[in-house]
Parts: structure tokens; C-alpha cells; sequence
């Protein structure tokens, strides 16, 4: 679900990086979650 969040490709790495957080917290919240549900390891 969540192996391949990609955003804003082809700007610039903060861009991109800023884009792969978006696409990752639109997917949490398909199922009920959010950022802080993701472990950091």
C-alpha cells in the first residue's frame, strides 16, 4: 500500500520529498490512519 509513494517528479528534491509525505498520508487515510501510524525505524 503504502511501498511506492512518489510526488511532484521532476522538481526539485524537496519538492519530490514533499510530494512522497502527500501521497503517503492520502493513502493512511483510506483506511483510517495517519502519519504518526507510520513506525520509524
Amino acid at each position: 500500500m503504502i511501498g511506492y509513494c512518489m510526488g511532484n517528479e521532476g522538481k526539485s528534491i524537496e519538492e519530490q520529498i514533499d510530494g512522497a509525505f502527500t501521497t503517503l498520508e492520502n493513502r493512511l487515510s483510506m483506511v483510517g490512519l495517519g502519519l504518526d501510524s507510520v513506525v520509524k525505524i
